[in-house]
């Protein structure tokens, strides 16, 4: 499940740039490593961390432009032991640090939670409970699984969120305008004026799981069985809807005139409209399907024990990311906003995100919303056969 920005923002920051800013070469003998999601954080929260560290202490910042490249670098640390991750090189033209391990912490996307922990390329947290979070059980219950990935009241904390977004539709007006209304719901996507006109992700779960809140069902449902008919016949008359499938490219195509309207994540969306005004958005008032970026720690194996000084430190990053000052530049930066708002009334919330509902919907929304949540094999594996025969049928 890739989330791609069609522009880069303007203030997206290479590794090197990363690096730049928060490593302090010479002052400490160790450094907590942290890969992050290119574009999620902007510059100067960095150099806020760095100037809260004390003389001993030393942060290095690396990033990647998709959660699925770092899913993919946890995987390659997974495959064999790496040496020590506190082995550094120094550049001496650049005066950089350049990590050559496992990080201590990685940003990953709740869709990959499970199976990350299922490979053993993670490891929990050691506290029972992160500091400082809102009194919310909704993020404890995501992050509480069992070995097997699978949510438990009983489990282990294996990832701490630091900001989430929303499944929405996104339009061009100007069609609209000439058909006197504008999508509101999921229901529009089966609209006949729409036929050979929209995009849906490549994504078997997020379709199903959009049909499924159309249909006031849980996308997570544990008892999709006897859904089936229903959700074949649904999922066959919107494929008729549909010009492609893309999880890539539907915005390319929205912007190009190819298609009227697309389904995606926030997070990609969101910095999209801010260069094309021609584009509206839209999240469902019924409720919507939800993404989380997660801060995990990479396997014991991968990490070669992190030592207490930097778990100490890791503890402080993440809550540097809670404090409601942060918390507000964490959501003013992209198109995912701070868990520390997702349940609040717009009268509530800070002055600066009232006027933003594509971004913080408002509490009614999100306790309509869901996750994506593992599913039991035997419903797994009937939604990913439904897809391939209605996809395969032409």
């Amino acid at each position: 499940m890739k989330r791609r920005s069609l522009l880069a923002a303007t203030a997206a920051l290479s590794a090197h740039t990363l690096l730049s800013a928060c490593a302090q070469p010479g002052l400490a003998t160790d450094a907590l490593q942290v890969l992050l999601l290119a574009n999620a954080f902007p510059p100067q929260l960095l150099r806020i961390f760095r100037k809260e560290l004390t003389s001993l202490q030393d942060c290095e910042f690396s990033s990647q432009d998709q959660l699925s490249d770092i899913y993919a670098q946890l995987q390659k640390w997974g495959q064999a032991p790496v040496k020590s991750t506190r082995w550094r090189i120094r550049n001496p033209l650049r005066r950089t640090v350049v990590p050559t391990g496992a990080a201590d912490l990685v940003s990953l996307g709740d869709y990959w939670l499970a199976s990350a922990i299922e490979q053993n390329l993670i490891q929990p947290f050691p506290s029972a409970q992160p500091k400082n979070w809102p009194v919310s059980s909704r993020w404890i219950n995501l992050v509480k699984r069992d070995r097997q990935g699978i949510p438990a009241a009983g489990g282990e904390i294996w990832g701490v969120p630091y900001r989430w977004g929303t499944l929405m539709m996104v339009y061009r007006d100007r069609p609209f305008e000439s058909l006197g209304w504008q999508p509101q719901t999921w229901q529009d996507l089966w609209r006949p004026e729409l036929r050979g006109k929209i995009s849906l992700p490549d994504h078997p779960r997020i379709v199903l799981g959009l049909i499924l809140k159309q249909l006031e069902q849980s996308s997570s449902s544990t008892s999709l069985m006897p859904l089936l008919p229903k959700l074949a016949e649904q999922l066959q008359s919107l494929h008729r809807q549909v010009k492609f499938y893309s999880s890539d490219h539907a915005l390319q195509a929205l912007v190009s005139s190819d298609t009227w309207l697309a389904v995606g994540w926030s997070t990609d969306i969101l910095p999209v409209m801010q260069q094309y005004h021609q584009l509206q958005a839209v999240i469902p008032k019924s409720g919507t399907l939800l993404t989380a970026d997660l801060w995990v720690r990479p396997s014991a194996d991968a990490a070669q024990s992190t030592p207490a000084p930097l778990l100490d430190l890791a503890q402080q990053w993440l809550d540097f990311c809670w404090r409601p000052e942060i918390a507000l530049q964490i959501s003013l930066s992209g198109g995912g906003a701070s868990p520390r708002f997702a349940d609040e009334s717009t009268a509530t919330l800070p002055v600066l995100l009232r006027d933003r509902p594509l971004l913080v919907p408002g509490a009614d929304v999100f306790a309509k919303s869901e996750f994506l949540q593992p599913l039991p094999t035997e419903s797994a594996q009937a939604i990913a056969s439904l897809w391939d025969d209605v996809r395969q049928s032409g």
